[in-house]
């Protein structure tokens, strides 16, 4: 049961590595279906994002146990594959990736929480009110 994943994302390709970014793209998905075939990975999804002016092209979302997706992260391959990645393409980033609804809910209720501390903090003693009589960092409560 694929419980969390690798989140591979990536830019326009780098300007004079058009060619080898497109063969990268295709080792790309040859070295995903070898992670598949090996069992190293329960499942890789790849999306090319169509018609689209932002700095993001594609993605990748490598799917798997959490043993999986742990074992790929620190693998030498994996590492190597990301290397040549930027090498071609701009913007290169790979994240952890919460994919089930389970995993949704805590990262909501953790974001919740955090929001809670954050309002109790900021509005206690010491809080700094960059709108309080027009003085930028004026601590509330205390006068110049």
């Amino acid at each position: 049961m694929d419980e969390t994943a690798l989140f591979i994302s990536w830019g326009q390709p780098v300007h004079g590595r058009e060619k080898q970014a497109g063969k990268q793209m295709r080792e790309s998905i040859v070295f995903g279906r070898q992670l598949e075939n090996d069992q190293r990975i329960g499942r890789v999804e790849w999306a090319s994002l169509l018609r689209q002016g932002g700095d993001l092209w594609g993605f990748g979302l490598l799917r798997g146990t959490r043993e999986q997706v742990d074992s790929l992260r620190s693998s030498a391959d994996f590492a190597r594959w990301i290397v040549r990645l930027t090498l071609v393409c701009e913007n290169v980033a790979v994240a952890d990736a919460a994919v089930d609804a389970k995993a949704l809910e805590m990262g909501s209720d953790l974001y919740d929480d955090v929001l809670d501390e954050f309002e109790q903090w900021s509005s206690g003693p010491g809080h700094v009110d960059v709108h309080a009589s027009g003085e930028k960092g004026a601590r509330a409560g205390h006068h110049h």
